[in-house]
């Protein structure tokens, strides 16, 4: 009989909507079967953000939140890993990574466990004093690995980013081709929605956070709907709806009409299948899920060229790509896929051929190699 496959530990801030979760969701449905399967459990921090909970519970994995009790969610950790007793911690945050290591160097998670981690972003979009702590502690890693080649050559000194490895992390792509709509079907979803069924629908997926620079975005689409009178724009994000300086940003536009701001949605997906591109106007990015699901369901991309984003898309006609922080630039990108359908038909068809790039196999099978490597099973 064959040994059980490793036991690990996915640690993560929040289980909410981000990019990092949908990610860690996507591995743990995605992993091999059979009766040496990695055997996953999953822990979190921020009580708050709790939106994949059931997802991960569904797809068979115990979720355990770490309750701030006296002594505060450290403790909840140590008091966890002496119990799960992990073969394997996986930390998808720098913070909860940087005390998961002292813990696991400490023991407690028993003799023979490993710590390895997964940095989805940039290290300058963190502040100093969690670089500083990531810094401190990554030495007792032992896997690294950035879901782009961006956030690795973000990693310093040069010593450590020599660990780390890029490994694109990937999503279910035929989980999520199964929301492709037909011309029928979207033009029933554009009712539901609100919108034209002839309109020029973009679609912004991402949460309300500084560096997703919403401002920047509704800037760009005051410009280019302007000169493009069939064009609304959709905004999905937890926070969007209700954030002050976006609401009223959308309220003062000339376009007002043709803004969308839809905040949470739990059919997000959907809400992307029944629109004609994906726009993100973000600072800095690691690598967006939204593009991830853009090409899955064959939907073309105008984006900045941020972190992973021109790794994947700089050299494809599924996208048209700007500098960040240029909402004149970001506009003429919008205007130009807006105004051509015949672009908009190609951009599409690359994007679908593109999406292989992008499933979560691939990197399941080396992460999950990985751990049965460091963990003495492989």
């Amino acid at each position: 009989m064959s040994p059980p496959g490793p036991r690990v530990l996915l640690l993560c801030k929040g289980l909410g909507l981000g990019g990092a979760e949908r990610l860690v969701c996507a591995q743990v449905a995605g992993r091999a079967g059979g009766p040496a399967a990695v055997r996953y459990e999953v822990a979190y921090v921020r009580p708050d953000k709790d939106a994949l909970v059931g997802e991960l519970r569904a797809a068979g994995a115990p979720v355990h939140h770490l309750a701030a009790a006296r002594g505060g969610w450290p403790r909840a950790l140590a008091a966890l890993l002496r119990e799960v007793r992990p073969d394997v911690v996986h930390s998808h945050s720098p913070l909860v990574a940087a005390v998961a290591r002292v813990l696991v160097a400490l023991g407690c998670a028993g003799r023979g466990a490993r710590h390895v981690y997964t940095e989805h972003n940039r290290w300058d979009a963190y502040r100093a004093p969690t670089r500083r702590v990531n810094q401190a502690t990554m030495a007792v890693d032992t896997r690294v690995w950035a879901v782009s080649e961006d956030a690795r050559r973000s990693v310093r000194p040069a010593a450590l980013r020599r660990r780390v490895q890029t490994l694109t992390h990937g999503i279910d792509t035929r989980r999520v081709a199964t929301h492709r709509l037909d011309a029928e079907q979207r033009a029933d979803a554009r009712r539901r929605l609100g919108l034209p069924i002839d309109a020029v629908v973009a679609t912004n997926i991402a949460n309300l956070r500084p560096e997703k620079d919403h401002a920047g975005l509704l800037a760009a689409f005051d410009r280019a709907a302007d000169r493009v009178p069939a064009l609304h724009l959709v905004a999905v994000g937890v926070g969007l709806d209700t954030d002050p300086g976006v609401v009223g940003a959308a309220g003062r536009s000339p376009h007002a009409d043709r803004l969308h701001l839809l905040g949470f949605r739990p059919d997000a997906l959907d809400v992307l299948a029944a629109s004609d591109l994906l726009v993100l106007g973000s600072r800095h990015e690691g690598l967006p899920v939204a593009v991830m699901e853009a090409l899955a369901l064959g939907i073309p991309v105008v984006a900045t060229a941020v972190g992973g984003i021109p790794e994947l898309l700089g050299r494809s006609e599924a996208a048209l790509l700007v500098p960040p922080r240029d909402p004149g630039r970001l506009a003429g990108a919008l205007v130009a896929l807006a105004t051509d359908p015949a672009h908009r038909a190609r951009a599409g068809h690359a994007a679908a051929a593109l999406a292989g790039e992008v499933d979560a196999a691939r990197a399941v099978a080396e992460v999950e190699a990985a751990y049965r490597e460091v963990a003495g099973r492989g």
